[in-house]
């Protein structure tokens, strides 16, 4: 009999659609453990000289940039580009 029960188990965990079984595992968070991780980051930054985060800062940078194609990077240095024109008017307007 206990084949059988593991059988059906096994056949109601599979029969579900993927989404629903991600969502379940995903929902079921310990809040100590995220805590937790909320404080290790902060703790880290906090550790780190100026430089030590502009490196890994650059370093995160060149990776997310490695899956761009020259395309991509071309528009969002051109986004960049107008971020940085408006501030310089909004300052302008303040003075």
């Amino acid at each position: 009999m206990v084949g059988k029960a593991q059988n059906l188990a096994f056949f109601l965990f599979t029969s579900l659609p993927l989404s629903e079984i991600i969502e379940d595992v995903g929902s079921k968070k310990n809040p100590n453990a995220v805590a937790l991780g909320k404080l290790g980051g902060a703790a880290r930054a906090s550790s780190l000289t100026q430089a030590e985060r502009t490196a890994i800062a650059k370093k995160a940078a060149a990776a997310r940039n490695a899956t761009l194609s020259a395309a991509e990077r071309r528009h969002i240095a051109k986004l960049a580009v107008k971020a940085r024109e408006r501030k310089r008017k909004l300052s302008r307007k303040e003075n």
